[in-house]
């Protein structure tokens, strides 16, 4: 969020993951206090997730993106939700790094090879892999594991245009 308020971007939206997921009480807390800190407005997307098909995640955008005070700035925990925030963005004639900027986070990078101006945050998935791998040993072996949550901090977002 603080990439996209430095961009000038004040009305942000986040595509929320499910509620079902761990992480997404802290996601949405966090998006929430993050806005208010830095002065931005926010809501959360209605009727989807960052795990819905992309063609609901975009109609869903769609409505939101042509309204008067339509969002800035969106966020999505999603490489789907990612893309599908893009393509509603210019399909209501909206242009990424003009009208509008999208964070999106991957495990994968593929986003800067479907559009080189979406912000993304790469999550690393060898990182939480090995980490699983540890703690589950330890458990087979018996022994305490010396850690059953762990947490990655991520490198701030970037463009595929930076360097």
């Amino acid at each position: 969020m603080e990439t996209l308020v430095k961009v000038g971007r004040k009305r942000l939206l986040l595509i929320p993951p499910p509620r079902h997921h761990t992480y997404s009480r802290h996601m949405t807390k966090g998006f929430s206090d993050a806005a208010g800190e830095l002065g931005a407005t926010f809501e959360l997307l209605q009727g989807v997730t960052s795990d819905s098909l992309a063609h609901d995640i975009e109609a869903a955008l769609r409505d939101v993106l042509r309204r008067p005070n339509r969002p800035d700035g969106i966020v999505s925990g999603s490489t789907n939700g990612t893309m599908a925030a893009v393509t509603a963005a210019e399909a209501v004639g909206l242009e990424l790094d003009k009208t509008i900027d999208v964070v999106g986070k991957e495990a994968i990078p593929i986003l800067h090879m479907f559009r080189d101006k979406i912000y993304v945050v790469q999550e690393d998935v060898g990182l939480v892999g090995e980490f699983l791998a540890k703690t589950l040993v330890e458990l087979i072996e018996h022994r305490t594991p010396k850690q059953l949550q762990g947490l990655e901090i991520p490198a701030p977002p970037r463009r595929g245009t930076d360097n």
